[in-house]
């Protein structure tokens, strides 16, 4: 293993904050047996190679040492360098951003960013043979980066279809579900018979004998990639993940729930479920919830609000729930979610525009 590592003149190689003569001795750290090492090694690493969360350029040249290390079976803690190549393709694979980039920074930075993930993407198979590893923390960090494969749709889907048929902890069950999404979220001829199957497990896992988070993820993917038939189930299940986020915070952030369950309930019908949003502001159990739950409804029924222009009817329900939570008002950052819309960040000055609507 790594018999090539030093055929690398590392001594030419500039990192953010000097030369890359270290390297050879953090990857061979990074297959230590002592914990501790193998720990201090990634954190170092990671200081190396990335800054502000933006990979080096010189990344390219321990990309494929940190490979060979994920292909070899006796090397532990392969959910941290997952965790390395997962920020190069996260990058990659989002071409909107990219086009965005595009127009302000230099084609050599663009052209990193598509070499990096390229070079990832050709190891999706190890990726895929992750899945079965014996860590569960493996196996999500295996997931995470594989939802980023979107060019690889047809390959990537029905394997992680497959493991969540006989996924046994909980958390990694549920986070398989939340990965496939995104690769089904852009439908294409060639992905609308694994979307089918995909939706078919979904269903299948609303059963009441699944797990909470289970159900959760499940019933999100259903009401964001298609208008389910069963609204009253999954709106239920995603009014309780709204209501409880907290709960989740060992499974996914607490902030990801509410913005899944959110966005499954606006996708599912908003119309439908305004009562059940306004509910959750109006009686959040803390000013942190009350807040984050107002702010991301805010954003779901407002765009860049006139308020020369009339109220809607929906608006006018959201901004009614948020006068009437004591919590609401309680958290100092409301004032700017309220001011973005072009609304009064002063509660009486809310409450009497909508005793004029």
């Amino acid at each position: 293993m790594l018999e090539n590592l030093e055929h690398v003149n590392w001594q030419d190689v500039h990192l953010w904050n000097g030369t890359a003569t270290n390297t050879p001795v953090l990857i061979r750290q990074l297959a230590s047996d002592n914990a501790e090492i193998r720990w201090q090694a990634y954190l170092q690493f990671y200081d190396d190679y990335f800054e502000q969360q933006s990979p080096h350029a010189a990344m390219d040249y321990p990309l494929p040492f940190l490979i060979e290390l994920l292909e070899n079976k006796a090397v532990q803690d392969k959910q941290n360098i997952l965790g390395l190549l997962s920020g190069l393709a996260a990058r990659g694979s989002n071409e909107e951003l990219i086009a965005k980039w595009a127009t302000h920074v230099s084609k050599e930075w663009i052209d990193q960013i598509r070499r990096q993930y390229n070079a990832v993407r050709q190891s999706i198979n190890v990726y895929l043979a992750l899945l079965d590893d014996s860590s569960p923390e493996v196996r999500i960090a295996a997931s995470d980066i594989l939802q980023f494969m979107t060019s690889d749709v047809s390959i990537v889907v029905p394997i992680m279809l497959s493991r969540i048929g006989i996924e046994e902890d909980v958390k990694v069950k549920g986070l398989l579900v939340t990965y496939i999404r995104p690769l089904l979220e852009k439908d294409t001829n060639s992905t609308l018979e694994i979307t089918a199957k995909y939706l078919e497990l979904c269903k299948s896992l609303l059963n009441p004998q699944e797990s909470a988070f289970v159900r959760f993820t499940a019933a999100a993917s259903l009401a964001i990639l298609v208008e389910t038939d069963s609204p009253s189930i999954t709106d239920a299940v995603l009014f309780e993940a709204l209501k409880n986020a907290a709960l989740y915070e060992s499974m996914l952030s607490e902030s990801l729930v509410r913005i899944d369950a959110l966005k499954g309930l606006v996708s599912s019908g908003l119309d439908r479920n305004i009562s059940l949003l306004t509910y959750a502001i109006k009686y959040s159990l803390s000013e942190s919830q009350a807040f984050h739950i107002g702010r991301e409804v805010l954003d779901c029924v407002f765009d860049k609000h006139d308020p020369l222009q009339q109220i809607s009817d929906i608006q006018h329900s959201v901004l009614t729930a948020i006068v009437d939570s004591e919590n609401f008002w309680r958290e100092s950052k409301m004032f700017h979610s309220l001011a973005k819309y072009g609304l009064p960040s002063s509660r009486e000055q809310l409450r009497l525009v909508l005793t004029q609507k």
